[in-house]
C-alpha cells in the first residue's frame, strides 16, 4: 500500500520542447523531445547547485538537470544548445517565471532593479536552428555543439592551463626558461582550441558529395590546410555560438534624473541564478 505522502511530492510545472529537437543527443540518454516535463528542484538540489567544486566540474550542474528533468537519463551526453534553455526551464519550475535582477546604468552607474519574464527567453529558442552548415572553399562543413561533458571539460582545461601561465609569469625565473614555458603553454592553449572547433564539426562534404566524418581525418586535414580555411572556420563556429547565447535585455534606468534606456547581457551564473530573488 503506498503512504499517502506520495500526494504531496513534487510534480511537475513546466512542460517543454528542447531547443535541439532531439538532434545531437546519443541513444538512450533522452526520453522524447517534445511537451517534456520540468520539476522543480529539491532541497539537495539547492545545495549542489551552490557548492563551488561541483558547480566547477560540471558535477552539480548534470546532477540537478537530471533530477528536474527525468526524461534526460545522461545530462553529461546533453548538447550545450540546450544547456541555458533546461536551465531556465527549472529555475521556472522552482520559482516561477519572474526573475528579479540588479543592474548599473552605464550613464549614471545607478543601480537598477527589474524583473524578467523567464519565459519569453524560453520563447527565443524557438528560433533558432540547430542544424547548421557553411561553406568555405567549396566544401561544407556542417557544425554540431558540444556535449556538457566536452564542454566542461573543455572550460577546466582551458583555465587550467591560463592559470598557469599567469602563475609562471609572476615566478623569478631565468627570462629565456620563462618565456619557453609560457610559449609551451600557449601552444597547448591554442591546441585546445583547435580539438574544440574539430569535435564541433559533424562532417564535411565536398561539391560531388563525398563525406568526411573520422574526428582524426579532418583534424588531420585541418592541420594540413591553410591558415584560412581555420580562420574562417572559427568565425563560423564563433557567430553561431552567439546566435545561442542568451538575448540582451533592455533596462530602464530607474534612476529620474536619468531615466534612460540601456541593454544588459545576462549571463548564466549558476549559483546565483538560482537564488530565488522574486
Amino acid at each position: 500500500m503506498s503512504s499517502f505522502l506520495n500526494q504531496f511530492k513534487r510534480q511537475p510545472k513546466v512542460f517543454v520542447d528542447l531547443p535541439c529537437q532531439g538532434h545531437f543527443w546519443q541513444p538512450g540518454t533522452l526520453e522524447g523531445s517534445s511537451n517534456i516535463p520540468v520539476f522543480g528542484m529539491t532541497a539537495m538540489d539547492e545545495i549542489l547547485i551552490k557548492t563551488p567544486d561541483a558547480l566547477f566540474s560540471g558535477e552539480s550542474t548534470a546532477k540537478v538537470i537530471e533530477s528536474c528533468v527525468p526524461a534526460i537519463k545522461d545530462a553529461w551526453a546533453m548538447p550545450t544548445y540546450d544547456l541555458d534553455f533546461l536551465l531556465i526551464a527549472i529555475r521556472i519550475a522552482t520559482y516561477g517565471e519572474g526573475m528579479d535582477i540588479e543592474t548599473p546604468c552605464p550613464y549614471c552607474k545607478h543601480d537598477t532593479q527589474s524583473t524578467l519574464n523567464l519565459n519569453i527567453l524560453l520563447e527565443g529558442f524557438a528560433q533558432k536552428q540547430p542544424q547548421q552548415s557553411f561553406d568555405i572553399k567549396g566544401l561544407t562543413v556542417h557544425i554540431k555543439p558540444l556535449t556538457y561533458k566536452q564542454w566542461s571539460k573543455f572550460n577546466i582545461d582551458e583555465y587550467t592551463i591560463r592559470r598557469q601561465i599567469l602563475n609562471y609569469q609572476k615566478q623569478e625565473l631565468d627570462d629565456i626558461e620563462k618565456e619557453k614555458i609560457v610559449r609551451e603553454l600557449l601552444d597547448n592553449l591554442s591546441q585546445l582550441s583547435l580539438n574544440v572547433s574539430v569535435l564541433q564539426i559533424e562532417s564535411i562534404t565536398d561539391s560531388e558529395g563525398n563525406t568526411e566524418k573520422s574526428p582524426q581525418e579532418i583534424l588531420d586535414f585541418i592541420k594540413n590546410t591553410d591558415q584560412l580555411f581555420y580562420k574562417q572556420l572559427q568565425s563560423n563556429i564563433e557567430r553561431i555560438k552567439e546566435e545561442w547565447q542568451l538575448p540582451q535585455v533592455e533596462i530602464k534606468c530607474s534612476s529620474t534624473e536619468c531615466n534612460k534606456t540601456y541593454k544588459t547581457n545576462l549571463t548564466m551564473d549558476y549559483a546565483n541564478f538560482f537564488v530565488n530573488r522574486s
